[in-house]
Formats: C-alpha cells, structure tokens, sequence
C-alpha cells in the first residue's frame, strides 16, 4: 500500500488499484506489517499524488509472477496493467525518486522495497497498541480481511470509464498529428485533466477545426459518465457513513466520561485538514471542459463535507478535553 491523503492508502488486489482508509483499519499482529518511509519528505508526498491517477487500473497477476520469476514465460498482457509492488515503486519513481530512478517498477517485488536500505521501517514509532474497539467488527484488518465500503466499487466504476474513453483518446491522438502529446492516459484520473489540457490546446489553434470537434465529442462522452450518479452516490454512501461515525463523537462529548480517544481524534482532525487542503488546489486557469468543470463540482462537494466534518470533530475535542490543545 502507499499513502496518498492520509488517512487514505492506495493498493493493487484483485479487482485492480483502490482506495482504503486507515482510519477505520487495525493490525492483528505487528509481525504481518512493515511501514516503510522514504526519507525526503517532498519525494514522499509527491509519490503519494503520483499514485492518486492509478485508481482504478487493473491489476496483473502474471506481472506479479514475472517480477519474481523473470525468467518465466507468460502470455502477453498490457503495460497499463500494475500489481501492488509496481504501484508503489512507480509512484516513487514518477515523483524522482534517484534509487528507483533506473529500475524497472515491474520487477520490482514487496520484498524488493522492504529490504531497500532507502526506506526506514518506523513500524513501531506508528502503531499503537490498544484494546479492541466496540466497533472492531466493522473495521478492517490492513493484514487481513476488509470490511466492505460504499467506495469499494470505484475501481471497477473506473475502469468502465477508462474503457470506453482510452480507445476514443488513441484514436484522437492517432488522428490529429498536428497536437503534440507529452502525456497519454492509461486510467480514468489521468482522462480527465488530459482533455482538460487537449481542449484548451485545440480552443488556440484556429485552423483545426477537425480537431477541436473531436475533443469536444470525448469531453461529451466523458462528462456524460462521471454525471450518471454513479459515482457521486458512492460518494454520498461513503459520507453517510462517516456522518454516523461523526455524530457518535458529538453525542459522546456531551458525557462526563467521553468514549473519545484524544490522540485518535487529534489524527483525524490533522488528516482531515490535509484532505481539505489537497482537494481545495485549483489549478492556474479554472476549467473549460465539461468533465472538468463537473469534477471540479464532484470535489468541492466532498470538501464542503470534509469541513462539517472538520467542525464536528473540532468542537466535541475542545468540548471534552478543554485543557488539550489541537
């Protein structure tokens, strides 16, 4: 797994590159875990943005199996397909990472990264060990099973969207050799801002009317998905069941003895601001494509809910441990 926003981790499984949350995770036994951090604090967090475009790529199995045995001869399969090792040394290597800088993040493997004298294992300095929570049934084990979530579907959501969108966008690049492309898509975050860019390139070049009338056709076709309410009920699930979480801590702070854990609590307010901080950059121009200007929407709704939520938390931390600061 890599951290993007914390609490949020990113992995590769079966279903392809998704989202979970540490915030309603546990370990079973520290002996199954290694948390592992790259020193140069920027690098880091780069990597963590450079892994965000992934959601929803597929994995590969038979890449998974190359990388440790190289040797082995396995059918043909894509190269926009990741396993979780990959994930994570492309996202280090993409953020400039020099050690990674000439390694190929397919062969890279999970014992490759935890033997590599780059990173530090502060496994003991972020775990904690406590009594198992009420609510332990309903959380997941980072070594073991997960609970289902509201999001759990995005990547395959995804991945439909990229489906459809990727052989329209090879085919506009194919056709149109008078753009010049830095940066060809292979998942759906990576669609949006490149007809974002696309269109804006096209809007300035007057004699290619063909051009722009393409791009236009895909921004049509990519706005149309992300507006089904498919998505955007995942989203809305998910901050239902934040919300109950959330008004738990309210009803709890009102008590003589709150069930609130201070340094918990404190964590979630700290990664909350971060979230709201990383989703609130704008870009240098506003967007002009309709998928982007309807993602920008998407976003700005979810960091109106992170703010209630960043309030909520704030207040029942200052209403039950008056004496402590944030």
């Amino acid at each position: 797994m890599l951290c993007t926003v914390p609490p949020t981790l990113i992995e590769a499984v079966g279903h392809g590159a998704s989202n979970v949350t540490a915030q309603r995770g546990f370990i079973h036994d520290l002996k199954n875990v290694r948390v592992l951090r790259y020193p140069d604090v920027a690098v880091a967090k780069d990597a963590g943005s450079c892994a965000l475009p992934y959601l929803g790529q597929h994995y590969s199995i038979r890449k998974a199996v190359q990388s440790i045995l190289p040797n082995t001869k396995l059918a043909k399969v894509d190269d926009d397909k990741l396993f979780c090792s990959a994930l994570v040394a492309a996202a280090y290597r993409k953020a400039g990472a020099k050690e990674l800088e000439h390694i190929d993040p397919m062969r890279v493997t999970p014992a490759t990264l935890e033997k590599a004298n780059y990173f530090s294992d502060v496994t003991a300095e972020v775990f904690v060990r406590v009594l198992s929570p009420n609510n332990i049934e309903e959380m997941s084990a980072l070594d073991g099973d997960r609970q289902p979530s509201p999001l759990d579907k995005q990547a395959e959501l995804f991945q439909e969207f990229s489906g459809i969108l990727l052989p329209k966008i090879r085919e506009f690049i194919k056709t149109t050799p008078e753009v010049t492309f830095k940066l060809v898509p292979t998942t759906f975050l990576e669609c949006v801002p490149f007809i974002e860019a696309t269109r804006r390139i096209c809007e300035e070049m007057p004699a290619s009317k063909e051009a722009r009338n393409k791009i236009s056709e895909i921004d049509d076709v990519a706005y149309a998905l992300l507006a089904d309410g498919r998505f955007e009920k995942m989203q809305a699930d998910a901050t239902a069941q934040d919300a109950g979480s959330i008004q738990y801590t309210i009803e709890q702070s009102f008590k003589p003895r709150p069930d609130i854990d201070p340094r918990e609590t404190r964590a979630l307010i700290g990664a909350t601001r971060q979230q709201i901080a990383s989703r609130s950059a704008r870009p240098q121009r506003e967007e002009t494509s309709r998928v982007g200007i309807k993602w920008r929407e998407i976003s700005d709704e979810i960091v109106n809910e992170q703010k209630r939520r960043l309030v909520g938390l704030e207040e029942s931390f200052q209403r039950a441990f008056p004496g402590e600061h944030l």
